[in-house]
């Protein structure tokens, strides 16, 4: 019989996988559905925010276009960075239901798979972990040892499997280092997000020129420390030729150290439990 408690928890569990599918699914039906717009820019306007002890900027930014049928649509979108009277933003937008998104075609072009993918895969497995647990539990909660040890071995086969992509993340950032184009990228702003805790991260932007165009590159990896928001630092941006893809040396060797980690720790719980399993340590 399965408890309240394990249907509450695969409720909130299916509740991210939701979120997942909608962030992966969503650009791909505004590209699919979605008429492109450009929008001119009617004002910008510079807003604060506080956030802790500190205040960071945003811009609330007009924008006007044309319906199906002529008519002048205005809107107002909140924008990390600021736009000059005049400027054109290209988006996506659904007539039907009076809705639309900006960056639809960027983010199906970075690829927006497998980080999704990823935590909908975590999410089915502690899913079902927990329900095999409360399956296998006896009238008091207590649990036989070869499920306990199972699943110290299942934990350390998916910390080494992380570990793996890591590497493979590595290889790959090799092969780009030299195929794709390099160009100095510069800091020039950040953004904050604020976790659950209270604590703020920071998202640093990047500012490049590549064949003569100058764009800028939004960070998806951040932290607390200075380097995240230290205006003027200079980095690595690695430029696909063919796809136009761009991407932050550093940022992508922080994620392939991080994934590493998280391998070598896997790697070293399976070497501590076969080494119990085969009577070379106490259990």
């Amino acid at each position: 019989m399965i408890s309240a408690g394990t249907v509450i928890f695969g409720v909130i569990l299916l509740g991210f996988i939701g979120l997942c599918l909608y962030s992966m699914l969503m650009p791909r039906y505004y590209m699919k559905k979605g008429r492109v717009v450009d929008a001119r820019v009617v004002s910008c306007i510079e807003q604060m925010v506080k956030i802790g002890d500190e205040e960071a900027a945003y811009y609330a930014v007009t924008i006007d276009f044309y319906g199906l049928n002529g008519e002048t649509i205005v809107k107002e979108i909140k924008s990390e960075k600021p736009y000059e009277e005049g400027d054109v933003i290209r988006m996506r937008y659904l007539d039907k239901l009076d809705r639309y998104m900006l960056d639809a075609d960027n983010i199906v072009k970075q690829g927006n798979v497998k980080g999704p993918l990823l935590i909908i895969a975590v999410c089915v497995l502690i899913l079902a972990m927990i329900v095999f647990f409360d399956l296998v539990s006896d009238a008091e909660g207590n649990f036989p040892d070869w499920v306990l040890q199972g699943t110290g071995y299942v934990i350390s086969l998916i910390f080494m499997g992380i570990g793996v992509l890591g590497i493979k993340q590595k290889l790959q950032l090799g092969r780009e280092k030299e195929e794709w184009e390099k160009v100095e990228g510069i800091l020039v702003d950040y953004t904050r997000k604020k976790d659950e805790d209270g604590a703020a991260s920071c998202f640093p932007i990047y500012e490049y020129t590549w064949r003569g165009e100058t764009a800028r590159h939004k960070s998806k990896v951040g932290g607390s420390g200075k380097k995240y928001r230290k205006i003027g630092r200079r980095v690595q941006m690695l430029c696909n030729p063919r796809t136009k893809v761009v991407k932050c040396r550093e940022e992508e060797e922080d994620s392939s150290r991080v994934f590493l980690i998280f391998g070598t720790i896997g790697l070293f719980v399976f070497c501590i439990l076969l080494a119990c399993s085969l009577g070379f340590l106490p259990t």
